[in-house]
C-alpha cells in the first residue's frame, strides 16, 4: 500500500512540474497585446503568454478586418489554453506581468 500510494506522489508531482514547466515556457515566449482598444488607439496592453493571442489576422469587427473583408480573425483566442492554465495565468498577471 505505501508503495502505490508513494508512485501516486511521485505521478502527482511529475504532473504539476509538467504543468507548471509548460505554462512558463508559454509566458517566457509572450508579450504584451493589445486588450482595450479605443476610438483614438489601445487603451490597455495585457499579457499575453505564446498562442494566446493571434497577431497575424485582424481583431474580428476592426476597421483592418472590414477593409479586407478578413475570414479568418485574430486577438485573444484559445479558450481551452485559457481555461487549463488560468491560475497560473491569474498569478502570472496579478504579480509578475501586470497590465500596462
Amino acid at each position: 500500500m505505501k508503495k502505490v500510494i508513494k508512485n501516486i506522489e511521485k505521478t502527482l508531482l511529475a504532473v504539476t512540474l509538467l504543468y507548471v514547466s509548460v505554462y512558463v515556457w508559454l509566458s517566457f515566449k509572450g508579450r504584451y497585446e493589445p486588450s482595450v482598444v479605443g476610438l483614438n488607439g489601445v487603451k490597455v496592453y495585457s499579457w499575453a503568454p505564446m498562442v494566446y493571442y493571434d497577431s497575424d489576422h485582424p481583431w474580428a469587427g476592426s476597421v483592418d478586418a472590414i477593409r479586407s473583408n478578413a475570414s479568418v480573425y485574430g486577438g485573444w483566442n484559445n479558450p481551452l489554453l485559457w481555461k487549463f492554465f488560468y491560475p497560473l495565468y491569474y498569478v502570472d498577471i496579478s504579480f509578475i506581468h501586470k497590465n500596462k
